[in-house]
């Protein structure tokens, strides 16, 4: 007769045994271990946009390149100063057998601007210490801010502005410099141009100084609101200041892989743009307002759905956008400890090599502001761009079918020999799916 603890034993023995059969059976299904936070990633696509070639670029062979020419004293290969001219970055493959290397794969075109080494040895640097990621942002001094708030009041209480561009000139002055804070990575780095150049445009599209298809200034969204009579209380004489922080980061659900057998795709790296309202304490020192901006948000929600086209026609993005990719990249690589197959670590890989294309950083630049009469209006923004990622077992997840592994097997039979640096992979077919 079986007694109730032999039962209650069979019972966990039964569950342990499924629990067993599920962890095996859900890598081969393509279903990751854990819970994801994105839905489904959308199918591969491996077509080569029209203008653009597929490259892929030997980290070992670079490395090797390069350390030659520095010891040699003789001028880099324009192949390794450009990286092959590579762009967009898609991902990576780890080789392995007789021949050892971690291969990047991107696409190249003379309609966007490519990475450079330099780009690169300050990404590794930067990936082999996660927590302190790249950063940048445009601050204004606190006693810019008080003297700011300080005009508005006057301006406001005589309820006289002056003219146009007397009155801008008035505010600049009073806004004063903002200060240039950078963080992860050296501050005369073209990394850090990149991301200043960036969000400096940005701010200047918030303010409607520049314009973008399909994209409207905060401050014609509040010319507008008011106007149709949705802010009634606001600004009745003289002129008001908002203040709000604008900056650059990856989504909620970015980076986000696919994975086979020592290929790794960046499926997901969206970038986005998020705004949080600003408050002064009577120091000047600002502050994150309770509740948000809802014309703010609605700036960054649009700007932030219009990136990826805008990136064609604003080279700053386009640029930040394939830093973001690179450090998206790299973080993979460290989470799955690639570059070991080369022999090196993220400090050891070209250590002798000195930066080519640093160039001083500016202390403070403009303050960036602007003003509408029919509104009046004038808007001041702050903030900068924010490259912190979260790279776990979670942003994975592996290709159930066979056509990552397939692909990588094309690329890496397309090289010309063991030794080749980089090579151009023409349009290869869809691999056929089993069925």
């Amino acid at each position: 007769m079986r007694t109730p603890g032999n039962s209650q034993t069979s019972l966990i023995a039964v569950v342990l045994s499924w629990i067993c059969v599920l962890a095996w059976l859900l890598p081969a299904l393509g279903i990751p271990r854990g819970c994801r936070k994105d839905g489904q990633l959308a199918p591969l696509d491996f077509s080569v946009p029209e203008g653009s070639e597929r490259v892929c670029l030997s980290l070992r062979v670079l490395q090797a390149t390069v350390s030659s020419s520095l010891a040699n004293g003789s001028p880099l290969p324009e192949e390794c100063r450009t990286l092959a001219g590579i762009g967009f970055l898609e991902g990576y493959l780890a080789q392995h057998g007789e021949v050892e290397d971690v291969v990047l794969v991107g696409l190249r075109s003379e309609s966007r601007p490519h990475l450079t080494l330099d780009d690169l040895l300050v990404g590794m640097r930067s990936a082999g210490q996660p927590l302190n990621y790249p950063y940048c942002s445009l601050d204004p001094l606190p006693e810019h801010t008080r003297a700011l708030r300080e005009f508005f009041a006057g301006s406001g209480a005589s309820g006289s502005t002056g003219g146009t561009g007397d009155f801008l000139d008035r505010v600049k002055a009073a806004a004063g410099p903002q200060k240039v804070v950078i963080r992860g990575v050296p501050r005369n780095s073209r990394h850090a141009h990149v991301m200043v150049d960036a969000d400096y445009h940005m701010k200047e599209v918030c303010q409607g100084r520049v314009g973008l298809p399909g994209v409207a200034s905060h401050l014609d969204r509040f010319l507008n609101a008011t106007g149709a009579g949705a802010l009634p209380g606001s600004g009745p004489r003289g002129s008001t200041m908002s203040m709000a922080r604008f900056w650059f980061q990856v989504g909620a659900d970015s980076p986000r892989y696919r994975e086979a057998k020592g290929s790794v795709w960046l499926a997901q790296c969206q970038v986005i743009i998020r705004t949080e309202k600003q408050q002064a304490t009577p120091s000047g020192e600002l502050y994150d307002a309770a509740e948000d901006d809802p014309l703010a948000v609605a700036f960054a929600d649009d700007l932030s759905k219009a990136f990826d086209s805008v990136t064609a026609i604003v080279p700053a993005y386009a640029e930040l956008e394939n830093l973001y990719r690179l450090r998206a990249v790299l973080l993979a690589m460290r989470f799955r400890a690639a570059l070991s197959l080369v022999g090196v670590d993220w400090d050891s890989y070209l250590r002798e090599y000195t930066f080519r294309e640093e160039r001083p950083m500016e202390p403070t630049l403009p303050c960036l502001a602007n003003w509408k009469a029919q509104s009046g209006r004038c808007a001041v923004v702050c903030g900068g761009v924010g490259m912190g990622m979260t790279v776990d077992a979670g942003s994975f997840r592996s290709s159930g079918r066979n056509d990552l592994f397939a692909f990588r097997q094309a690329l890496l039979e397309a090289r010309p020999s063991k030794d080749s640096l980089w090579w151009v992979v023409q349009q290869l077919p869809r691999p056929e799916r089993k069925r």
